[in-house]
């Protein structure tokens, strides 16, 4: 009997030592998937912002959300924010871009999703400084659904206005004068909005005179965010007003005073 119950308890001790064994498998693997995770997250608090900018649509579409240019170990890449969104097109691109001239070699892929975070790796051969900007495009109608200027995270506010309507048109909203690594711009608030009118453009001025000279372009979208780059020669002081202003009859259609 005394035997027996040795047996038995030898046999006892090696199926715990079995059990135990693979436990400990299992464990290990637990260890593993922890760090695997912790490597992902040093990846990515290691990834250093480069420059950033903020979507506009364009085309009358609603695109929105942050993108950041970054440098990391493997290269430069683009990430799109968790809060990035386009309202919706057929077959859209990612690209970089200047002057929103898209070329097909420029584009990164098709957009992975409509909404929220993604990533895209930039060519070996990128460097900082060779795109001004960001598009989301659309190939099939070739034009722009969005786009985002990249600029250094430091914008410096140096004046502001409110717009009026004119000519019995309703506009509204807030424009900022702003500094950049990139100059000096224009900043139409979310909350701009144009009731409508033929052809609009955006110029500066002084004394609601509107001259083709100082145009900064057409008028991007009748509502929402956008951005106008002013000319590389522009200083504070010069102008004191911003215009939407229909040139086909010559008349003002919002007027904001710089302040």
């Amino acid at each position: 009997m005394t035997h027996t119950k040795t047996l038995l308890k030898l046999l006892g001790t090696a199926a715990i030592a079995l059990t135990l064994a693979a436990c400990g498998n299992s464990s290990s693997n637990k260890v593993e998937t922890g760090n695997s995770k912790a490597a992902i997250e040093i990846a990515v608090s290691n990834a250093q912002i480069v420059s950033q900018g903020q979507f506009e649509g364009r085309s009358d579409h609603i695109t929105t959300g942050k993108v950041t240019l970054e440098k990391t170990a493997s290269g430069y890449q683009l990430r799109l924010s968790s809060d990035f969104e386009l309202d919706g097109a057929p077959d859209p691109v990612v690209a970089l871009g200047n002057g929103e001239t898209y070329q097909v070699s420029n584009k990164l892929g098709p957009l992975k999703n409509r909404t929220g975070e993604q990533v895209y790796q930039l060519p070996a051969g990128f460097t900082p400084g060779q795109f001004s900007q960001v598009y989301v495009w659309c190939e099939e109608f070739n034009v722009a659904l969005g786009v985002a200027d990249l600029a250094g995270a430091k914008v410096q506010k140096v004046s502001q206005g409110q717009f009026s309507g004119r000519s019995d048109h309703i506009t509204t909203g807030d424009v900022t004068l702003e500094k950049t690594a990139n100059g000096y711009q224009l900043s139409f608030s979310g909350d701009f909005e144009l009731d409508g009118a033929p052809d609009p453009v955006v110029a500066i001025g002084n004394n609601e005179t509107f001259l083709v000279a100082n145009k900064l372009g057409v008028l991007k979208n009748r509502t929402g965010k956008q951005t106008y780059q002013l000319p590389a020669s522009f200083t504070p002081g010069q102008f004191s007003q911003v215009y939407v202003w229909c040139e086909e009859f010559s008349v003002p259609l919002g007027i904001a005073n710089l302040n």
